[in-house]
């Protein structure tokens, strides 16, 4: 593992962290990254996967108040339990049952994951408002990636997966791959399906986690969700950048518009035409 410098597409410098081919956030911990593979699985374990701003928070959340059987937010933010952040010892104290959560692909799980069919809900999001999403959030963190400070620089990296955790593509390419060649369970959530259906959504989960959910619980959990009031709920514990929550940006659907010239836009359908022609989820984001 060792710090990367990397060019952007004018030039401009910028440093991510590589541990054996993936990067990762420069300001990141090289050994806990490295030592993912040998965290300690329990049996009532649920992983969140996806690629980095597909709606994890939220569905954190959803899955907690699902085990809890209670419409109460967390007291704590999923980063607490975040595979890429905190080392084993930290992993290992926190009660069950936990919502271990992380960017990384299927092979990078630890390795009881695979051993004990742990079940995996696996997040999808429009891979442009992911982009958008993670170009905010990037820069209000300052860290090295700042210096690709335009967002053309950010969107060509991206595709490239010359960023942290990699390209959009790549992820939900191995992920497809996953779920076709094996039969270990995981549930695909989409943030759109989730905004818009709530309800269904909740309930989805419940029955994948085995977990009988009323529907006035499911009806309190979608409200406890909302993204206004989770935005107020979660402000004291959530990393704030002038006063406001990182995390908790618009989660709204389709802010790419704002952003992607029509140009950017024609070349990205390009992009995505030519790399997820063969995938089963080619219509979801075209």
């Amino acid at each position: 593992m060792s710090l990367r410098t990397l060019l952007d597409c004018k030039g401009n410098p910028y440093t991510l962290l590589d541990v054996d081919g993936t990067y990762f956030p420069d300001s990141f911990n090289g050994e806990t990254v490295k030592n993912i593979s040998s965290v300690n699985i329990r049996d009532d374990d649920v992983l969140l996967c996806g690629h980095a701003r597909s709606g994890t928070h939220l569905t954190f959340e959803l899955i907690h108040m699902l085990i809890r059987r209670k419409a109460e937010l967390s007291p704590l933010e999923k980063e607490t339990q975040t595979l890429e952040l905190q080392p084993e010892e930290v992993v290992s104290c926190l009660p069950s049952p936990r919502i271990l959560n992380t960017h990384v692909q299927f092979h990078l799980l630890p390795t009881q994951v695979r051993k004990k069919k742990t079940k995996i809900i696996y997040l999808m999001r429009d891979p442009r408002d992911v982009i958008v999403s993670r170009f905010v959030v990037t820069n209000q963190y300052r860290t090295n990636e700042r210096t690709m400070v335009g967002f053309d620089e950010y969107l060509v990296a991206s595709v490239e997966g010359k960023v942290a955790w990699g390209s959009w593509f790549d992820d939900v390419i191995s992920w497809e791959k996953v779920m076709s060649e094996s039969d270990h369970p995981v549930l695909i959530v989409r943030y759109e399906e989730t905004k818009q259906n709530p309800f269904r959504v909740i309930r989805s989960i419940s029955e994948f986690l085995n977990i009988k959910c009323p529907d006035q619980l499911v009806r309190d959990i979608a409200i406890q969700s909302d993204f206004k009031h989770m935005k107020t709920a979660k402000g004291d514990i959530a990393d704030k950048r002038d006063g406001e929550a990182i995390h908790y940006r618009k989660g709204i659907i389709g802010d790419w518009k704002n952003w992607f010239t029509a140009v950017q836009t024609k070349d990205f359908n390009d992009i995505y035409t030519q790399k997820m022609k063969h995938s089963k989820f080619y219509n979801w984001y075209l």
